[in-house]
């Protein structure tokens, strides 16, 4: 009861106007090696009682750092602009985790923990007043992006088949949104709607891929988006330069479409 009271006191500030965060602890066992445990969330609302939409958002592998967190912000005024509870989710701080861009076991284990994250956020969020427990979504950038993936898809998530068979069962996302993910973590079977967003420029998580999917995907609805002249991570609001071996910087142009697609996205598929 202590750590859903925390995000409780967390919704009480938000209908107040703050913007408020906090640490929460994940509860679901030791699902990761030497990082289990601990998340910090910080939570953004409309004015009003709601119930509102609400929709979790996911770094990527660098974490919350300068320009992360900067593209986040931006994220987070258009949707709560449109009607939306925001709950954004840094894996790694608490962890103590740092970047895992160039660590081949951290980026595995991370995107294994980071499931687990999402869906404490999301059943988390479920009991608060102020959200409605039907429709919450979830939008990942790069690392992220391939988190949303896995949960999209019918049972390829580990996480998924833990939850699988209980009664009564639980409400799953309602559809998710995948910035540059890395197109082999796209599942066959989608569970629930999934886009993609991508850079045509992108030369760390291939557009290409992602397109080409189309053709073998089956289950929900499955759409891809890619932006011409756009590199990875053209959703923050940073200069074109090198990182990690790769090219990465901001699209303007694709960052505002983006945003409104995803809107659209959520909104198709809201009960």
């Amino acid at each position: 009861m202590e750590r859903l009271g925390v995000l409780l006191t967390l919704g009480v500030l938000v209908l107040a106007g703050c913007r408020s965060s906090g640490v929460v602890e994940s509860d679901f066992g030791e699902h990761s090696t030497a990082y289990d445990g601990r998340m910090t969330v910080t939570m953004n609302a409309p004015a009003g009682p709601g119930p509102f939409p609400a929709v979790i958002l996911m770094h990527g592998c660098n974490g919350l750092d300068w320009g992360t967190t900067r593209g986040m912000a931006l994220h987070v005024s258009h949707l709560v602009g449109a009607g939306f509870v925001t709950l954004v989710v840094d894996s790694y701080t608490a962890r103590g985790f740092g970047s895992s861009c160039t660590s081949a076991r951290k980026g595995v284990e991370a995107t294994l923990f980071r499931q687990y994250d999402a869906v404490h956020a999301l059943r988390h969020l479920q009991e608060l007043p102020l959200v409605d427990p039907q429709n919450i979504f979830l939008v990942g950038m790069s690392q992220g992006g391939s988190v949303a993936a896995r949960l999209a898809g019918r049972l390829s998530s580990i996480v998924r088949r833990e939850e699988h068979g209980e009664e009564p069962a639980k409400p799953w996302f309602r559809a998710f949104v995948a910035y540059y993910p890395w197109c082999p973590h796209l599942p066959d079977l989608l569970d629930r709607p999934l886009l993609v967003l991508s850079g045509e420029k992108d030369d760390w998580t291939p557009s290409v891929g992602c397109f080409w999917h189309t053709a073998v995907v089956k289950g929900a609805p499955y759409d891809v988006k890619i932006y011409e002249g756009a590199h990875h991570s053209f959703d923050l609001p940073i200069r074109i330069q090198s990182f990690a071996g790769h090219t990465v910087g901001g699209h303007p142009e694709a960052a505002a479409d983006s945003r409104e697609r995803m809107v659209e996205w959520f909104r198709m598929h809201m009960l």
